[in-house]
């Protein structure tokens, strides 16, 4: 995913749920003169019921935004909002909502001002999704909540209004919206840089038992039979901030190719052949999958997602005198993307990083910075 031809917006702030409340606008200072940025913020908002029958909730949210700037000074991106509400207080007690959650997406808008930049939220409607249970005796009943959430509350404004979030366009720079007795929103807003990692290896599993059959003609009775799996892995993470202060933001696999070898000397006797591998998961539910990932001063750890690769082998004699009957057997490690996550990456562009495990695994770890 190239960031330049495909910005997306992931962002997750305080909420102040229900009617009659409003967000104040202040000067709040963060940014960096880049095309491409990233707004981290964090909230904490926890509202007491006021008056009896009123309901009493915490708000808790975190994320990021990617903004691409535009011609004429403007800067937008689609966006993705995550909202959580845990309710402290029911409005009554016959009511109890459970924990809500919701996900959606909108369309973020600003223009630059000076040394500064202005955005809004654009208008959307985001579900936020719970159960209520409802108690009065004799009969309880438990259904699904729905409440909708307007992204435009969080950051109202627009080209022809002086209102919206400014942000001061200066890298590295933090702000905190304080509400008193109530929670705070702390912005802090970086440049990114867009890494892509590709890793070519193998690991072996020959450790299942051979084919064994009494009526071989060499002195063991058996014959050895293994599977080399080869690994093509590609993957995008996103590391924000400058030198050594860099910090991780998110990651995902982008590739994933991973082709089973039959290591098999005795194709004369045997003739063996891959069969359907039943509740196993194809490589290919792997892409997009998240990457997790840390950094320490100049250098990456990345958490790839467990992948089991399984090739399962039936193998049928050749020979008459051998027999009818058949071998049967699943090939497959679970060691690769542990030990893949295990190694520590240097940030440099065109950077290799080799490894492996005995005479069973090997890789090869190449980063290039994309952006």
């Amino acid at each position: 995913m190239d960031f330049k031809s495909k910005i997306w917006f992931r962002l997750t702030l305080g909420i102040l749920f229900g009617s009659g409340l409003s967000l104040f606008f202040v000067t709040i200072a963060s940014g960096q003169i880049k095309d491409e940025l990233v707004l981290i913020v964090e909230s904490k908002i926890t509202l007491s019921p006021v008056t009896p029958g009123q309901a009493g909730w915490e708000t808790k949210a975190k994320g990021e935004a990617y903004l691409q700037a535009k011609s004429g000074g403007k800067f937008s991106g689609p966006g993705e909002l995550s909202v959580t509400y845990d309710f402290l207080h029911a409005p009554n007690p016959y009511f109890k909502y459970s924990s809500m959650k919701g996900e959606g997406s909108f369309e973020v808008k600003g223009v630059k001002e000076g040394k500064n930049l202005r955005f809004w939220f654009e208008h959307g409607r985001i579900p936020v999704r719970g159960t209520l249970t409802v108690n009065i005796p004799p009969t309880s009943k438990t259904e699904p909540h729905v409440q909708t959430f307007d992204p435009h509350t969080l950051a109202p404004g627009g080209p022809e209004l002086e209102r919206g979030v400014t942000i001061e366009l200066r890298d590295g720079a933090t702000a905190t919206i304080e509400v008193p007795g109530v929670g705070k929103t702390t912005f802090t807003l970086h440049g990114i840089e867009l890494w892509r990692v590709s890793i070519v290896g193998e690991e072996t599993d020959k450790y299942q038992p051979n084919i064994q059959n009494e009526k071989l003609r060499n002195e063991s009775k058996e014959l050895p039979i293994a599977v080399k799996f080869d690994w093509k892995l590609v993957g995008e993470f996103t590391v924000i901030g400058s030198g050594s202060n860099r910090s991780y933001l998110n990651g995902q696999v982008f590739s994933i190719d991973v082709q089973p070898i039959l290591i098999f000397d005795h194709d004369d006797l045997y003739r063996c052949e891959s069969t359907e591998c039943m509740d196993w998961t194809k490589e290919g539910a792997l892409v997009g999958k998240s990457i997790g990932g840390t950094v320490t001063g100049n250098s990456v750890r990345l958490k790839w997602p467990d992948f089991f690769p399984v090739e399962c082998l039936r193998c049928t004699p050749r020979k008459s005198y051998l027999g009818r009957i058949r071998y049967q057997q699943n090939f497959g490690t679970k060691e690769f993307t542990g030990a893949i996550s295990r190694e520590e990456l240097p940030l440099v562009n065109g950077k290799v990083v080799r490894g492996g495990v005995s005479d069973w695994m090997q890789y090869s770890i190449t980063l290039r910075k994309l952006d």
